[in-house]
Parts: structure tokens; sequence; C-alpha cells
């Protein structure tokens, strides 16, 4: 449980320095191999999850996690700009997750279990859409079901543009 948690914030904190690095430079000297390997590691993860330099990633939840089911109800607030809303969720597990605003369902999702040591980004769509999922800002309730036993981890974050 505790290696699931430690890679689902490994990730979180690669995506959030990749995003916030615009431009890298390496100065090698004849001889130095080093600057290329790191180059090309740099390259392949962002070929991995290629993201624009200038989106901010805000995490609007903590980090939550477990191996049992359960009822998670929190309370998630969009900057006042807007955003586009993620569910960050790793896991044996699955999960629905329904969100509100003033008492009234605006969404729901399903996420079934992903792969070992996988995080899904799932995009929390705007009730009655198939592909909008960006909210206007303010607060909305939450509600995050694990239906089953298995490790799981998730949190919620918010971009300036999609991922």
């Amino acid at each position: 449980m505790k290696k699931l948690q430690k890679r689902f914030m490994s990730l979180i904190m690669a995506i959030a320095i990749s995003v916030s690095l615009s431009t890298v430079a390496f100065a090698a000297e004849a001889g130095e191999n080093n600057n290329t390997a790191i180059a090309q590691v740099l390259t392949e993860q962002n070929a991995i999850e290629p993201m624009s330099a200038n989106t901010h990633i805000v995490n609007l939840t903590k980090h939550y996690f477990g191996n049992k089911r359960t009822t998670v109800n929190l309370q998630i607030n969009v900057p006042d700009g807007g955003g586009y809303v993620y569910f960050g969720f790793m896991g044996a597990a699955s999960a629905k997750v329904t969100m509100y605003k003033n008492g009234v369902q605006v969404s729901r999702i399903y996420v079934s279990k992903g792969g070992q040591g996988e995080i899904q980004w799932n995009p929390m769509l705007v009730d009655g859409s198939l592909r909008d999922h960006y909210w206007a800002g303010g607060s909305y309730n939450v509600k995050v079901e694990i239906p089953f036993d298995g490790d799981y981890s998730f949190c919620f974050i918010a971009t300036d543009s999609a991922i």
C-alpha cells in the first residue's frame, strides 16, 4: 500500500515538475555523455504525457488511499477562472465518482481498475456531455465510492488546459 502511495505521489510530482519547466538547456563538453542521457530520459518522459509548458496544475484535494471498500465525501474548489477537472486514480479497485453543486448532481463517472502502478487521469465530465470537462470556478461536493476491496489511491486536480 505504501509503495502504491509513493508511486502516485512521485507521478504527481513528476508531472508538476515537467509542467513547470518551460525550457531545459544542456551544455555538453566533448567526451561527456551524461547530459545527453538526461536529455533522452526527459524526452521519453515528455513523450509519455505531453503537456504544454504553460499548463498549471492545481491539486484540489489531498491524496487519498486505502485498500477496503469505502465512501469519501469531500469538497473541491475550482479556481475562480475555471479549469479542466480530472480525477486521478490508481489501483486494483474501481470507483464511482459523483459531483454535486448546491445539492444537485452535475456529474458522475465510473472508473474501472487500472494496471499495477498505472495512473488514470479521468476527466470529470460536465453533466450530459461526452467531452466537456471545463468547470466554472466555485465550490463542488464530491462523493467517491470504492465498491470493492483492493488497493487504491486518488486525488482531484484542475488545469488551465486539457491534458
